[in-house]
């Protein structure tokens, strides 16, 4: 009905609300039957949160119901997946970064624990000194962005202290020989694309087609347009799948491009 609950004497129950952080106090509220209690701390992995429930009238309390719950590192593969949906906060535990643009603003990272839906784009917009390699803990907001006809997951991360470089680790690209049905479950990972022919014309958003493949090459993170030999079969181009104006190639550096 929405009313308020009462009591046998007719008072009105409401609850106490304590909420703990290994085991100290960081909150208490009292609602009625009709609300709900909810943190905004951010929190650690790690981090046991307890939330004790009290009901109460105007003279008594009652007996008091206790539970605690540990904070845990979400998965890529969850957020690509869709099991943590858009607008849900997240953390990514133990990720290695894959690629990155000269501001620092825009990264890729990926779990090396996973084969498929492994990697995400990182959007960063005040910039960090993250570099291809670093291992890392990443706390974000799951955001689906439009980019031309195409939706990419990414995770936005709202300040560089939203990360934790951990230490270094090394992924090594996935080998395509050709296109694989759906390009989706590699979005974001690393892959290495074997004889592969850039072609033209590139498009007014810096995308070039590739002959054997039916993604293209994009130039986020690299101007890759100054130094690459168009109609040349490359024996091998590394990247990052990105879902920007169709499914294409993110180069890093003119390394990824082998004759």
């Amino acid at each position: 009905t929405g009313e308020a609950p009462f009591d046998v004497d007719a008072d009105i129950i409401t609850f106490e609300i304590t909420w703990t952080k290994n085991g100290m106090p960081i909150s208490t509220v009292e609602i009625d039957s009709s609300q709900m209690a909810t943190l905004s701390n951010q929190f650690a992995i790690g981090d046991i949160i307890g939330c004790e429930v009290t009901p109460k009238d105007s003279q008594e309390y009652g007996l008091s119901a206790f539970s605690t719950s540990e904070i845990v590192a979400e998965s890529i593969y969850a957020i690509q997946t869709g099991d943590i949906p858009q607008g849900q906060n997240a953390t990514i535990a133990n990720v290695i970064v894959t690629g990155i643009n000269t501001d620092g603003t825009i990264g890729f990272v990926q779990d090396p624990n996973f084969q498929l839906y492994a990697g995400i784009m990182l959007n960063i917009p005040n910039g960090s000194e993250l570099s291809v390699g670093d291992e890392v803990t990443v706390y974000g907001t799951v955001d689906e962005a439009p980019a031309q006809n195409s939706t990419r997951t990414e995770l936005v991360v709202a300040s560089a202290t939203d990360i934790t470089i951990q230490g270094t680790g090394n992924i090594t690209p996935v080998v395509l020989h050709t296109s694989p049905t759906d390009w989706e479950p590699f979005e974001g990972i690393l892959i290495t694309l074997q004889n592969a022919t850039p072609s033209g014309p590139t498009s007014i958003y810096g995308v070039s087609p590739i002959n054997e493949y039916t993604l293209g090459l994009d130039d986020l993170l690299y101007s890759y347009t100054a130094e690459l030999l168009f109609f040349t079969t490359y024996s091998s181009i590394t990247g990052i799948v990105d879902e920007r104006y169709g499914f294409v190639l993110q180069t890093r550096e003119a390394v990824d491009f082998t004759e």
